[in-house]
């Protein structure tokens, strides 16, 4: 199952508490469906089709926990960025893959307000009250995003986004009036084209994680030969994909203002932590930047993970 969460800002998530629960959390959102006409937009009824009958065959596939049929209606781009991410943490792929403490939410209760296609990119769009079945309570009314990526002319499920409208009144006053507009803003938008699938990782020899506070900037942060993220005017906790290698590891950044910077706060701070099995220490870390007011546009460091550098910091 898999999900992306939107910035802290702008999405709210349903979340529980389970140890190790967090990360394959972040495998598997999207947004909400119903019949419906956007003003000067119109539901493209051969995608609508389409998208839908493959995620449904998706979601079943996550709920009776059916690897070969997962794969049947999967991405090979998403395939191997859940596989990687599983990998990185050191569990138990694929085992792994289907022990998530949310369920893929039924949509058809829900408004669907956007079916189309642009190029080998497909995108189903819902409003609604969106039920991950982590409560008893109603869920708030949400935008849910669900993408699909055209391989060999068939669609295939790649993730979703789920925005939670609660506190959101403009949206949630849009949604309300049957205006959709939002949908061509820059959190909103549709890709151009499908992502490239990433290489296959090898097992970490440490769980690493990186935090990236980016106000202000648009940052792009490479580690190694694996993890390749971009943060824009928010800040970001990842579990690193490959891992820390033991010894020299190669982080490289990219920094320019951004675009979607509103407040006028700028601040830069990235951080590497190593994984610990340390009650009063679960990570250490190895790697820190703040360079205050002088940013530059461009870094390459080392970083150390060995005995010296854990004990250290």
């Amino acid at each position: 199952m898999l999900l992306q969460i939107n910035s802290a800002r702008s999405i709210g998530i349903p979340c529980t508490r389970r140890k190790g629960s967090t990360v394959l959390l972040a495998l598997f959102l999207s947004v909400f469906l119903t019949p419906f006409s956007l003003e000067g937009q119109e539901i493209n009824t051969e995608v609508r089709l389409a998208l839908q009958r493959n995620y449904s065959n998706w979601r079943r596939a996550m709920i009776s926990k059916d690897l070969r049929a997962w794969n049947s209606h999967t991405s090979r781009y998403r395939q191997t960025v859940t596989r990687n991410l599983i990998v990185s943490q050191k569990k138990d792929w694929p085992r792994s893959l289907f022990a998530v403490p949310i369920q893929p939410p039924e949509v058809e209760l829900l408004r669907l307000i956007e079916a189309r296609a642009n190029g080998n990119v497909g995108r189903l769009v819902y409003y609604g009250h969106v039920d991950f079945r982590v409560s008893d309570e109603q869920p708030p009314n949400s935008i849910f995003m669900l993408y699909f990526i055209k391989e060999s002319g068939e669609w295939k499920f790649d993730r979703t986004r789920y925005f939670n409208l609660a506190g959101n009144d403009r949206v949630e006053k849009m949604c309300k009036n049957g205006n959709f507009e939002f949908l061509n803003e820059p959190d909103f938008m549709m890709p151009e084209k499908p992502p490239e699938t990433p290489a296959l990782c090898p097992s970490p020899f440490y769980v690493g994680q990186i935090r990236i506070v980016s106000m202000g900037y648009e940052t792009n942060a490479k580690f190694n030969n694996f993890h390749d993220t971009v943060v824009d005017d928010t800040a970001v906790n990842e579990v690193l994909i490959g891992g820390i290698r033991k010894g020299p590891n190669i982080l490289k950044l990219t920094v320019k203002g951004s675009t979607r910077a509103t407040s006028g706060e700028r601040h830069l701070e990235v951080a590497v932590y190593v994984n610990s099995s340390e009650e009063d220490r679960p990570r250490v870390r190895v790697f820190h930047l703040d360079p205050g007011e002088k940013v530059q546009a461009e870094y390459e460091f080392t970083v150390w993970a060995n005995a010296v550098t854990m004990q250290k910091r």
